[in-house]
């Protein structure tokens, strides 16, 4: 396999064998294009997932699936993807797969589920932080904890602000392309 390096520039050839809601916060975003890198990654956890349920999908259903979620949630990393596919495959939401009928409905209800536990987890930081930062520390460890809420909070929303930035730079240039070629 050819290595690539993501988003980040940092080389990236495995997702962890566990991944857990935290990660998923600070978790660099897909993109509108995303890599090979990317794309394999979340080929992997498809593959995991099928084979676990002994779905049968061509290349091409596989393709188009993945196509599907990276355009979808374009926001979201591919560690949300693949906590989300394996939360799934594990029972833990609503939306079965009956027999061998996994498609985009199935996943865009498992995704709601995920995204609603690291929202509700995100905002839940959030909130103990302030908090932490306006009280009065009478210990060490209750200054500590308040420092380490305090830095979660920070990257959190230095990520929001990469990402609105990044999203707004590729908006612009794919707005530019559309005109220029409306016009042709």
């Amino acid at each position: 396999m050819k290595k690539e390096l993501t988003q980040s520039g940092t080389l990236r050839s495995e997702l962890p064998a566990k991944i857990n809601i935290e990660e998923c916060l600070t978790a660099e975003a897909i993109g509108y294009n995303p890599n090979k890198n990317d794309r394999l990654l979340i080929l992997r956890e498809i593959n995991d997932m099928f084979t676990a349920f002994d779905i049968d999908k061509s290349e091409r259903a596989i393709e188009l699936l993945i196509n599907d979620i990276t355009d979808k949630y374009f926001a979201e990393s591919v560690d949300d993807i693949a906590y989300c596919l394996r939360k799934g495959r594990q029972g833990y939401y609503t939306e079965k797969i009956y027999g061998k009928n996994f498609n985009m409905q199935v996943f865009t209800s498992w995704m709601t589920h995920h995204l609603e536990e690291k929202y509700t987890k995100r905002e839940r930081i959030i909130t103990e932080a302030k908090k932490a930062m306006s009280e009065v520390w009478t210990t060490r460890e209750e200054y500590v904890e308040a420092a380490r809420l305090g830095k979660v909070v920070n990257e959190i929303l230095a990520k929001q602000k990469k990402q609105s930035d990044e999203f707004e730079r590729n908006y612009n240039i794919f707005k530019g392309k559309y005109f220029a070629n409306k016009s042709n």
